[in-house]
């Protein structure tokens, strides 16, 4: 007969309690789950629990050197648009914190506290909050800002995007060099984070104060001025922030520059009876086969679906044809936004033609700069321009050639007729 002390079956106990601490019933009682365990140890059938997404960090940067001190004399649409701003995206649910901070030659922290960070806005705070104010290296700036964002952080920069190259440089040297290093500093950023998002977005505001040209030279101006709004963060965050903030606060953003890595996919499928044809049973949803002319019309005709939603571009961008190439000239193609569909389409691509042509049929989405950048630009920096910047277009070139380095284009949608 076994015997057992007091000790040992204490022991005994103990031993089993330890062995056990790391599992437990899942759900329902369907089989253990998991914790503090290494990857190997964990079995096929074992019931995990998907993590939640990760809401990002948004860490705001308002400019203030000296060119900056106008927008915020008294109460401005400048402090009005960006309180409206900040104020939706930290009450959106959709981010873990908000992060306030001033930026000129170094990065400044400020209160975490919103209101009160906008009713200090004004040209004493600005001075008081120190760094080198008399210079703008916009490429040092933003390349502070780039440093400071990880792949689970959105920054958010105000700026008036004025270079600044003083009185005794070439201009347009100054300007094309610094050109070359938003292309060099945002490519590094691109590697350590592919899959960057960046919208530049721009406002207008009453302007009150000292207007500096390029010589540095002080003009005093009362009237309008633009000013920008950078918003760089992972794709998938900066979609999510922005559906998550109210249609009229979307709305501001609605003619912006955007820009993403190219080649991404998105879900597209063929209309079902947009034309004669059939759907291929092997690739029901890209390819089709027996395609014929339309009785009435004469033509050839199919359609395509496309949810274009996640690539942060306005609806102007994504309905002009002048912003699509089509790898053969035998079709034609109009754009048109999509119909309520329980699949989450956005767009759709009528294709048409006038005979049938077999082969690949595909349409890329072009990744260029839009016209209004070019519009908008100053390159003597000499005067307070009308809606110009100096300068502009050199920082958005500069970004959008380290962007499109590799590959000039957004997405393609290609169809196969067999």
């Amino acid at each position: 007969m076994i015997t057992f002390t007091f000790k040992a079956i204490a022991l005994l106990i103990l031993v089993i309690l330890t062995s056990c601490g790391n599992v437990r019933t899942g759900p329902g009682g369907e089989g253990p789950t998991v914790d503090s365990v290494g990857v190997d140890s964990v079995k096929p059938n074992v019931a995990i629990k998907p993590s939640m997404p990760i809401k990002p960090m948004v860490h705001v940067y308002i400019e203030n050197t000296r060119s900056m001190d106008g927008y915020v004399k008294g109460a401005t649409g400048f402090e009005q648009t960006i309180f409206s701003f900040l104020t939706d995206i930290n009450i959106s649910g959709a981010i873990d914190s908000l992060n306030l901070f001033y930026i000129n030659s170094l990065v400044i922290p400020h209160t975490d506290n919103l209101s009160e960070f906008i009713e200090r806005l004004d040209p004493a705070t600005f001075r008081k909050k120190g760094g080198n104010r008399g210079v703008t290296e916009l490429a040092d700036i933003v390349n502070a800002v780039l440093l400071r964002t990880g792949p689970n952080d959105i920054s958010i920069f105000v700026t008036d995007g004025i270079f600044s190259p003083g009185r005794n440089r070439n201009a347009l040297e100054y300007l094309k060099n610094q050109q070359i290093r938003f292309r060099d500093n945002m490519h590094s950023h691109l590697a350590r984070n592919p899959e960057t998002a960046i919208v530049i977005n721009r406002q207008f505001s009453n302007f009150d104060g000292e207007y500096f040209n390029r010589y540095d030279t002080p003009i005093i101006i009362n009237e309008p001025r633009p000013y920008y709004i950078w918003i760089i963060g992972n794709i998938e965050h900066v979609n999510q922030l922005f559906a998550s903030i109210p249609k009229r606060t979307q709305r501001l953003f609605e003619n912006s520059f955007t820009i993403t890595r190219g080649n991404r996919e998105v879900d597209y499928a063929v209309k079902i009876n947009s034309g004669r044809f059939n759907l291929y049973r092997g690739d029901p949803q890209k390819t089709i086969t027996n395609l014929r002319r339309d009785r009435r019309s004469g033509v050839v005709q199919f359609s395509v679906d496309a949810n274009l939603s996640g690539l942060l571009l306005s609806d102007s961008y994504l309905l002009d044809p002048n912003n699509y190439t089509i790898s053969t000239p035998n079709f034609e193609f109009t754009i048109k936004q999509a119909a309520s569909n329980p699949h989450g389409y956005t767009h759709t691509f009528d294709f048409t033609a006038d005979r049938v042509h077999k082969g690949k049929v595909a349409l890329r989405l072009k990744s260029q700069i839009p016209g209004w950048i070019e519009e908008i630009n100053d390159d003597l920096g000499l005067a307070a321009l009308e809606g110009r910047t100096f300068g502009i277009k050199y920082q958005i070139s500069g970004v959008y050639e380290a962007f499109t380095f590799d590959t000039a284009y957004y997405t393609e949608i290609s169809i196969n007729i067999k």
